[in-house]
């Protein structure tokens, strides 16, 4: 018997969610640990850019092991989803407030205006296999 396309759409969002559990890793976040990620996402929107560490080398430290944000060798936050900064970015989003984020990936891009309820524009690089270079997307 074949699967209606809500089955297999339930399939599929399952598949989505076993591969990547992020969802479930933000809902049994500690509490400073889920305040230090709320703040460095406040610092991405707010901003740009990711916060500088104050105190909270050991709570970056924790988010970085459950797959949440990049740090460097000194701790600094390099990226944190859906966000980069790190300079190796090649999804950029302008965000409603005027501030312009690097993004994860194509998809994390998309992801900014859902997850933070901002209206965006998002420009990125795509391969352009006939000529062999990059060619600038935008989508509004």
């Amino acid at each position: 018997m074949e699967e209606s396309s809500e089955q297999q759409l339930k399939s599929a969002i399952g598949a989505f969610s076993d591969a990547f559990p992020i969802l479930q890793t933000l809902q049994s976040l500690p509490a400073a640990e889920l305040a230090e990620l709320k703040r460095i996402f406040r610092s991405y929107v707010l901003a740009g850019t990711p916060p500088k560490s104050e105190t909270g080398q050991e709570l970056r430290r924790s988010l970085q092991n459950k797959g949440l944000v990049l740090l460097d060798d000194a701790g600094e936050v390099l990226g944190a989803y859906p966000f980069r900064s790190d300079g190796r970015e090649f999804c950029w989003v302008k965000m409603a407030n005027g501030i312009e984020v690097g993004a994860m990936c194509a998809l994390d891009s998309l992801a900014i205006a859902s997850s933070f309820k901002l209206a965006t524009v998002v420009r990125g690089l795509a391969w352009c296999k006939t000529e062999g270079t990059s060619k600038e997307v935008e989508i509004r």
